[in-house]
């Protein structure tokens, strides 16, 4: 695809952050928490524990957007992931490599940074213990690379993160710090319509902007109530209990969900509000494939 640079007013994303629009978000939520506060705690543990619990033939029901057709990406039958690290060079920085990182080559010397040692991943997510995983040489936060340097990589990769953050505007502005200018990012998302995600509804960029300008535990909580809801399909209080189990062991769920125009429309709103970005290439895909690629310069 041709290089495609973001304009500072891009027509699919046409929200902005005013200050009054603040005002307002944070008017609401404010009333919600001393709502909440008001209500005490021991009524909303009554009124969970006398829920009937529910049938979970709702919860399996397909929505919608689980097969909304997508026309921004280009679908070629391709190894992408080679294609892409050919066009890496120099120091780079994974995030989150698990037991796939990327393919490498010779003009590549790439550190890696999780926020668990490889044997306490196996202990925090047993389903990895048959996987052959690699050993973060950075243990760090993905979101805010807080113990990264500025400008210390020429690239950074970040295959099947993006969902993984609570705030990805914030991830992504924290991803070009530690970029030089002119340096690159590989980013990888999965497709919602063809993973473990595909009856849950995709996430909307106002959405992202809210959890950018007012981060929310509540919100958050949402998310791990949805993934209990569409993933591991459970209903009325199995869906709560199961909510508050995730959240308890700090198992990372997938917070958001997209498909290829959801990412294309957030890097165009982060160009043109956060700080100036270029995408090279993206969105592409393989036929059949659950996830799909894009090629960021930070300017």
């Amino acid at each position: 695809m041709s290089e495609n640079t973001l304009s500072a007013n891009p027509s699919t994303a046409t929200a902005t952050a005013s200050s009054s629009g603040i005002n307002r978000i944070y008017g609401w939520l404010l009333g919600r928490k001393n709502l909440r506060s008001s209500s005490g705690s021991n009524n909303v543990l009554k009124l969970r524990q006398g829920w009937n619990q529910g049938s979970a033939s709702d919860s399996t029901t397909a929505i919608p957007q689980a097969v909304i057709e997508d026309d921004t990406v280009l679908v070629e039958e391709r190894d992408w992931r080679t294609h892409f690290a050919s066009r890496l060079s120099g120091r780079g920085l994974e995030i989150g490599p698990l037991h796939r990182p990327m393919v490498k080559h010779w003009r590549m010397k790439i550190d890696y940074i999780d926020r668990l040692t490889v044997a306490e991943l196996r202990e925090h997510y047993p389903e990895l213990n048959d996987l052959p995983l690699v050993e973060p040489t950075i243990i760090g936060d993905a979101q805010t690379l807080s113990n990264v340097d500025d400008v210390a990589y020429d690239f950074v990769i970040a295959a099947h993160v993006i969902e993984h953050m609570k705030n990805p505007i914030l991830a992504l502005n924290q991803w070009c710090r530690v970029v030089r200018p002119g340096g690159l990012i590989y980013l990888i998302a999965p497709d919602k319509r063809v993973t473990f995600d595909k009856l849950r509804v995709r996430t909307p960029l106002e959405h992202l902007i809210l959890d950018y300008i007012l981060p929310s535990d509540e919100r958050d909580y949402e998310h791990y109530l949805d993934f209990a809801i569409r993933v591991h399909h459970k209903a009325g209080i199995e869906a709560l209990d199961n909510a508050d189990e995730l959240i308890a062991k700090d198992y990372s769920i997938h917070y958001h969900v997209f498909i290829p125009v959801d990412i294309l429309n957030v890097l165009q709103w982060f160009s043109a509000n956060v700080r100036p970005i270029t995408v090279l290439e993206g969105p592409v895909m393989s036929p059949g494939s659950d996830e799909f690629h894009y090629l960021i310069q930070v300017d």
